[in-house]
């Protein structure tokens, strides 16, 4: 599941809460009211106060979706964004060891920005091993062929010797 939609749901949960809170202080004024007023002039309230809160919850949905696609967008900017491009850099790197730049998390927050120093620092802890592991392999190559050499120049002498002889 991902953070966007982890996010519209806490976002829906907070919105059918409030509207849960706005039916039961209509239902708990109703009956407040019934007891304060006549059941003519308490009808009339009644109604006027649905009206005015029905309004109030109209007005609460526009701020809310207004305030979730805020949320959205700045998550999208902020978070999921430098997170994509972090993860297509990591697969990158894994399938064929192309480094991609990362200046671009910027203006990320801190733990992002972290996560990607981090997988920096990874990146060239793995090169240095490889490099590291061809020079090693590039000296043993060396060592053998050297070594296979000197063996056979005495050999090849002793060789000749013992044709001649």
């Amino acid at each position: 599941m991902s953070f966007r939609s982890i996010l519209g749901i806490i976002l829906f949960i907070a919105l059918a809460v409030s509207f849960a809170f706005m039916v039961l202080s209509i239902t708990v004024l109703r009956s407040q009211l019934s007891a304060l007023f006549p059941a003519d002039l308490a009808l009339e309230v009644d109604h006027t106060l649905q009206i005015l809160l029905l309004g109030q919850a109209g007005a609460l949905l526009v701020l809310s979706i207004v305030l979730a696609v805020a949320v959205f967008w700045i998550v999208g900017s902020l978070i999921a964004t430098p997170l994509r491009k972090l993860a297509h850099a990591m697969d990158t790197y894994a399938k064929d060891g192309t480094r991609e730049p990362l200046d671009s998390l910027n203006d990320a927050p801190l733990e992002v920005r972290s996560l990607a120093g981090s997988f920096q620092g990874l990146i060239d802890r793995v090169d240095d091993s490889h490099k590291h592991d061809t020079d090693i392999s590039r000296v043993k190559s060396d060592f053998i062929s050297t070594a296979a050499h000197q063996f056979r120049t005495p050999l090849t002498g002793i060789r000749w010797a013992l044709e001649a002889l």
